[in-house]
């Protein structure tokens, strides 16, 4: 057994093996590793468009909507900007972290607490329970292991919640095919989590965010979700490196958004047929590495870029606008009955009319 698992090349422990050989079953099990064919959809959903949100960790608008020349996400705010709509004035959630902005983005609600659970059904598990779209099709990709507070709601049970690619990839569901570096890659971080003891033993956030990223355009290209939230985390190298790796962390976040955009561009089942969000969840400090000068400060706002069909291209507004607000407004797409939230649809970042067939197709 010692030499088998060194000739795969890894160290023998054996209170590792069952992670071992989990890991390895799921690689050698290609055939299941994907569906062979697309998990079939209800009628009603054949033609729903898919719905993409990219929300970036915390990045200043000095650094990327307010930089005058564009330089750090220059294909975002010039090649793109002829493609879509751009609402500059997004007032952050109550408190300036990381959670809150996500729980409204995907609740419709205000959170102004860090860890406590939603409270009412997720997105994700509406367009499980009510619209019928097979929980494979639904994702949450590059978050930290904190879906039960951020996504998942008791109230639809366990059926409804979204497949995921957790942070420290210790969690993917369904089954992912991996590469055998990123086994390595898995078993490492397990590692690392199962022997926490109050230091920081995350590797890097850059390395995370490569790992995940390349999991993640292989779960476009073969499973083809419908709907997805992707957090990009590697802005925040930031809390532990300089200013330049901070700035190297926003130009590599362009690419990896510009990478799930040509997908969209290229690929049949998205294209001509897809939502695509950009947004953030916050600003930065003055000084780049926390995530604000103060919890009690006034909020400030970022922005949030939206394409797809009927949006209006080239467009852009200064209105205030809110995360909450882009619940509302995917539900509203999607024709689903949702709980009252605290947002409204963005009526103006489509062309006159355009948002009339969502009404009509509830």
């Amino acid at each position: 057994m010692r030499k088998f698992i060194s000739l795969l090349g890894f160290t023998y422990r054996p209170k590792y093996l069952v992670v071992i050989f989990q890991v390895l079953i799921c690689f050698l099990a290609t055939d299941n590793a994907f569906p062979a064919e697309d998990t079939p959809y209800k009628d009603s959903l054949s033609n729903k468009p898919n719905v993409i949100i990219m929300t970036i960790c915390s990045v200043r608008n000095q650094d990327t909507i307010d930089d005058p020349g564009h330089r750090h996400m220059p294909r975002i705010f010039g090649e793109l900007a002829e493609k879509g709509f751009l609402y500059t004035n997004l007032i952050e959630n109550n408190f300036q972290f990381h959670i809150p902005a996500l729980q409204a983005i995907i609740t419709g609600l205000h959170h102004s607490n860090n860890f406590l659970p939603i409270s009412r059904p997720s997105i994700f598990q509406y367009l499980v329970q009510q619209a019928g779209i097979p929980r494979d099709k639904v994702w949450s990709i590059a978050h930290w292991n904190q879906e039960n507070i951020i996504f998942e709601s008791d109230e639809f049970g366990e059926e409804s919640f979204p497949s995921g690619l957790c942070y420290l990839l210790t969690q993917t569901t369904p089954t992912v095919s991996l590469t055998r570096q990123e086994i390595k890659f898995k078993i490492s971080n397990q590692k690392k989590s199962e022997s926490f003891s109050g230091i920081h033993t995350w590797p890097k956030w850059d390395v995370q965010s490569r790992a995940i990223h390349g999991i993640a355009k292989r779960i476009f290209s073969d499973i083809k979700p419908k709907f997805v939230h992707y957090l990009l985390n590697l802005v925040e190298v930031a809390h532990h490196s300089s200013y330049p790796a901070y700035i190297h962390a926003i130009r590599e976040t362009e690419d990896q958004i510009m990478d799930i955009w040509n997908i969209i561009r290229e690929d049949s089942f998205y294209k001509d047929n897809t939502y695509f969000l950009i947004t953030v969840d916050h600003h930065r400090d003055k000084y780049h590495m926390g995530h604000s000068e103060s919890w009690f400060t006034p909020r400030l706002s970022t922005w949030l870029y939206i394409f797809g069909p009927g949006i209006r291209k080239n467009g852009m507004s200064d209105e205030p606008v809110y995360h909450v607000d882009i619940f509302q407004t995917l539900s509203e797409i999607y024709g689903i009955n949702t709980h009252p939230g605290d947002g409204r649809f963005l009526e103006s970042c489509f062309e006159p009319g355009f948002s009339d067939r969502f009404r009509k197709e509830k």
